[in-house]
């Protein structure tokens, strides 16, 4: 067999990189390809990328996110013998240690690779200062790794983010390409979003609001949850899980408003599409961001959206703005500010207009094929460098 690309992430949970690389893979076998996972911390969301037979994969048993030197000595051993087995392949990393541990094997093995900065791991370090050790350690690599390490962000946010903004004014340093994903219609044998209500009714009398996320530090889900204290006719659904859940429920009942928001917790992704699909609203309150996918998701059920103006939620906004489908947030996600975004979809012709320009935005710039295909092409003109 011949591999001709290798991708390296970790698997300790589910996210926008897993996600992304099984598209990417996916992608890269319809183009006659032949790609190899490589991933660390066996669970079981190991079966999404077993989900084809035509999609090699390795476990390395070793790598997880977890600090431990010995368990990472032994996976630069396992890397560097993969590494080895497929000479002419590219070697493709993504956020988080992993990340780490590639580079450094590349640079032993004196290999071209290909980092795509999902977000970077000390974002918020001056909420949480321990990050700074990824900042320091980020910072050294950067230093190390520009010689044979080309770098694709997913936001512009992620590339003035990076350690030393100053490499990006070399030659595929700074390259962007947004995130795109796979039409989720076609998992549900859908051709096109429901958008039936806006000529059947005259007045909207109530909205459902859906936010999906992790219930962690990163999301501001308490603004987003006291923002109903001010409007009216308006319910959450909250789709994800998280150390901040049960605080977060506690902060529910306090204000009486347990009847108003439903925390439905993990959903498998057709449950959590059936939530796009029925919902009016989609809104991502976080207190840092890269570019989510849950955006893009929402896009492509016709969604309106509204973020908050933090990294690079709002680019999504820039690359069409010809097209008005959402609203920012201002910076500090005040509730009130928040419940006055929201309330303007009361106005039917707003939430008509907005939701079907919502998936007009997607299918021109954000489907998976144009994405991944810009992808390829900076693989394999990077070869030429």
């Amino acid at each position: 067999m011949i591999v001709t690309d290798i991708i390296f992430l970790t698997t300790s949970s589910i996210g926008g990189a897993q996600v992304f690389v099984d598209g990417l893979s996916k992608y890269l076998v319809d183009e006659n390809r032949t790609p190899l996972i490589c991933f660390g911390k066996r669970t079981d969301h190991v079966s999404l990328f077993n989900s084809s037979s035509s999609i090699d994969t390795i476990l390395i048993p070793s790598l997880s996110n977890k600090a431990n030197i010995l368990l990472d000595f032994e996976s630069i051993f396992s890397i560097l013998s993969i590494l080895r087995k497929y000479p002419s392949a590219n070697v493709i990393t993504n956020s988080g240690k992993v990340s780490y541990l590639v580079r450094i094997s590349c640079l032993l093995l004196r290999r071209r690779c290909f980092f795509i900065v999902h977000g970077w791991s000390y974002v918020g370090f001056l909420m949480y200062p321990k990050r700074f050790i990824y900042l320091l350690f980020e910072s050294i690599l950067e230093l190390i790794d520009w010689s044979f390490c080309f770098k694709i962000f997913v936001s512009n946010y992620d590339r003035k983010a990076r350690p030393l903004s100053f490499l990006n004014a070399l030659p595929k340093q700074g390259y962007v390409i947004h995130n795109g994903i796979t039409d989720p219609l076609n998992k549900l044998n859908n051709t096109k979003p429901n958008l039936a209500r806006f000529f059947t009714q005259n007045k909207v009398t109530a909205l459902k609001l859906l936010t999906v996320s992790r219930l962690s530090d990163q999301k501001d889900i308490e603004s987003l949850i006291k923002s109903l204290l001010f409007v009216e006719n308006v319910n959450l659904t909250i789709v994800g899980d998280g150390p901040n859940r049960n605080s977060l429920e506690e902060l529910t009942f306090e204000l009486g408003l347990n009847n108003r928001v439903e925390f439905l917790g993990s959903l498998n992704s057709s449950d959590t599409f059936t939530q796009y699909q029925i919902c009016d609203l989609f809104t991502l309150v976080s207190n840092w961001e890269g570019f989510p996918l849950t955006t893009l998701e929402a896009l492509s059920f016709s969604k309106p959206v509204i973020l908050s103006d933090v990294g690079g939620a709002g680019e999504v906004f820039h690359v069409e703005p010809s097209l008005s489908f959402g609203q920012l947030i201002p910076k500090g996600n005040s509730p009130i500010l928040i419940s006055k975004l929201i309330a303007k979809y009361f106005d039917i012709n707003l939430l008509a207009e907005h939701s079907m320009n919502s998936r007009k935005a997607y299918e021109k710039h954000f489907m998976s094929t144009k994405c991944f295909e810009r992808y390829l092409k900076f693989f394999d003109s990077a070869i030429k460098i």
